[in-house]
């Protein structure tokens, strides 16, 4: 018996014991994702219905999971109600509707308009606002105005602004703006074409109106990266770098469920949220499995910037809400956008018209070196310890001009790290200044940037700026530490200012509060401090008295500098603090609400503490935002190198002692001295 075989023997085993799920059976698991054709019978029904017309947008078709409840029960065998969620939206009469497919018995069991909501734009209305403007007369004189006559060569398609109330209120429309860009050969630079803006009603087809100011100069900046003049000369490849797996990756992976080293979790991909992992769990020993988190995913994106013209203080882009981070996931290059030997994995996805599609590619697995496990070497014996390994789960999405690698990494030593990795094209705006006015001698300031466009941005080339921009990425982590019974520590680090208990004073300590209501978990970060967060199963005690924990160890997070009387911020209100804490509910998936760029009331995180609920010993779920604060240099010009921002989730007390004892060591032996 093969080694891949008794890994699948040993998960059938897990399965019948735990209900974890047993890789033998093609399918029947809850949390499977929804085939091409159920993602076309799920739209089928609806129409059936007749309360739509033929020709509705479907920006989202997707499993509608299980209540958390039922799924904790399930066991294989048992059958739980295989249903689709859906969202329709009527573009002419500008209205959104929810709904809930019964796909067994192929009948819609729910079905409601939500007032104000804008959905998650799909392609077929993208491309329809590109067809508006391209046939638009006054819009074809403003880029002949400036030198284009060839109308193909600019990206002229609009997206959507329902969070800024730009033309004064709300309008019961699908209003949208289009910031044109020069495409070159048949390639979008995102080469901006400057003061020029349209208002299009999408509801009405029509352009309510073009914005046609100045005409600014054209940048000699050339952007075009793909161009060999562009690129310059290329160095030599160095030499080969190969990872080899004679006996094939360590890992087993059954439809969606992945097994490796001691962790099991399934993973998933939604239209909205991208890449989802469920039931995250540690194979104490054989057949005890014991729960981390039942659920992760990232549930907001925002992307604000900084430039007040008014033809730029519309830019705070909710990039997961009105885009989707699955709609636009990319397919997987090996040797490119991933490394070489990945296992690739294709999801079917709806396709916004009512079809569906197999999407090639989009998420990747494999196993990487990690660095050193762990270390020590003694004068006698010698160095001990193994060489670390690491499993790596992730998809890239392409949000515009951002390129955004999502990925999750699963340790020996029992923590599990989030990151996410930023590449592509900066937004750029056209710009008079030829010079760095802050790098200017104070009596040239004036003379290099006259008219302040360099106030909210950086040169980086030659009549083109880059405005500063902040990313802001909430992670909703449900965690079920041994279980769902769970509560969330804050530790603070400070020094001991009393004389006579330090008086050294070397002496600092550590001071544990423990959150028994959702409003005491609405914290900040505090370096100062050092501040951490603990989440905690105070039923589950060890014998040094430690309840079993994950602590979250904050990575890279910002100060978002949008005011608070900004209406983005209060749409995206969970910017005001780094952390919250709320008592589960399977409705609350996302923290800025289900429709941030709308006026639609669907609650987001602040709002749903307001009820001030216990969370001590409770099933509770944390919502933390990490972010970037971008102010550009002149090498992130004219692409991007990858910039990276990260989460870690580290055992604390979940185990008695290091448990990368067990792994064995890579090689011992040496008489070396210290």
């Amino acid at each position: 018996m093969d080694m891949k075989t008794q890994h699948l023997v040993r998960l059938c085993v897990l399965a019948a014991l735990s209900g974890w799920g047993c890789p033998s059976i093609a399918a029947g698991h809850p949390l499977d994702p929804l085939s091409t054709n159920e993602l076309r019978s799920a739209v089928e029904v609806v129409l059936r219905q007749g309360h739509l017309p033929t020709n509705v947008f479907f920006p989202i078709v997707a499993l509608h999971e299980p209540p958390k409840e039922q799924l904790l029960r399930w066991r294989p065998g048992v059958a739980l109600p295989r249903e689709a969620f859906v969202t329709a939206y009527d573009l002419p009469a500008h209205r959104t509707y929810e709904g809930i497919v019964d796909l067994t018995a192929q009948r819609l069991v729910h079905w409601a308009l939500i007032p104000g909501a804008e959905p998650l734009q799909t392609d077929a209305e993208f491309q329809e606002s590109r067809h508006l403007l391209l046939t638009n007369a006054l819009w074809i004189a403003a880029l002949q105005r400036r030198g284009i006559t060839d109308v193909t060569t600019v990206d002229s398609a609009g997206i959507p602004i329902g969070a800024v109330p730009f033309l004064g209120k709300p309008v019961e429309a699908r209003m949208l703006l289009a910031s044109p860009y020069v495409m070159r050969t048949n390639r979008t630079t995102w080469e901006p074409v400057e003061g020029l803006l349209a208002v299009l009603d999408m509801s009405r087809q029509k352009v309510v109106e073009v914005i046609d100011r100045e005409v600014y100069p054209v940048s000699q900046g050339a952007m075009d990266f793909f161009d060999p003049l562009v690129r310059g000369p290329q160095d030599p490849p160095l030499k080969p770098l190969t990872v080899s797996q004679p006996e094939g990756p360590s890992f087993v992976v059954a439809d969606h469920a992945i097994a490796w080293d001691r962790w099991r979790f399934r993973y998933s991909v939604h239209p909205r949220e991208g890449l989802i992992l469920h039931q995250i769990a540690w194979e104490e020993s054989p057949g005890k499995l014991r729960p981390i988190l039942f659920r992760a995913s990232v549930s907001d994106l925002l992307v604000p910037y900084a430039d007040t013209d008014p033809e730029w203080s519309w830019r705070a882009y909710f990039d997961e809400s009105d885009f989707g981070l699955g709609y636009f996931a990319q397919p997987l290059r090996r040797g490119f956008t991933t490394v070489p030997y990945a296992t690739l994995f294709s999801e079917p996805m709806c396709d916004g018209a009512g079809g569906a599609r197999m999407v090639e590619d989009i998420v990747d697995l494999y196993e990487r070196d990690a660095g050193m496990l762990w270390s020590h070497t003694e004068a006698d014996t010698g160095t001990a310890g193994p060489r670390a390994r690491e499993l790596v789960v992730g998809m890239l999405s392409t949000i515009g001009n951002y390129d955004y690698r999502f990925q999750w990494s699963f340790r020996q030593d029992g923590s599990i790290e989030f990151h996410v990795y930023l590449t592509g094209v900066m937004q750029l705006k056209g710009t008079h200044s030829r010079l760095c006015a802050s790098c200017a001698s104070p009596e040239a300031k004036l003379a290099a940037d006259p008219r302040g466009e360099q106030d909210h941005g950086v040169l980086v080339a030659e009549q083109l700026v880059a405005p500063h921009h902040q990313h802001f990425f909430n992670v909703r982590l449900d965690f079920d530490v041994d279980g769902t019974a769970n509560g969330v520590k804050e530790y603070n680090v400070s020094t001991d200012r009393r004389r006579r208990k330090n008086p050294h004073g070397n002496g600092f300590s550590v001071t544990p509060t423990v959150f028994t209501r959702e409003r005491q978990a609405v914290r900040d970060l505090n370096p100062a401090s050092h501040r951490m967060w603990m989440v905690y199963n105070p039923n589950v005690i060890s014998p040094l008295g430690h309840p079993s924990a994950y602590l979250i160890e904050p990575g890279m997070a910002v100060t978002p500098f949008l005011a608070e009387r900004s209406p983005v911020r209060k749409k995206a209100s969970y910017l005001d603090h780094h952390l919250f804490v709320t008592r589960f509910r399977d409705s609350e998936r996302y923290a800025a609400g289900t429709y941030p760029g709308g006026h639609a009331d669907t609650g987001n995180v602040f709002a749903w503490t307001r009820d001030n609920e216990n969370i001590l010993n409770e099933d509770v779920v944390t919502w933390f935002t990490l972010g970037l604060t971008h102010v550009a240099r002149p090498e992130d010009f004219p692409v991007m190198p990858s910039v990276h921002a990260n989460l870690r989730i580290l055992p604390k007390g979940f185990f008695q002692r290091n448990p990368a004892l067990r792994v064995p060591d890579a090689a011992v032996s040496s008489t070396q001295p210290f």
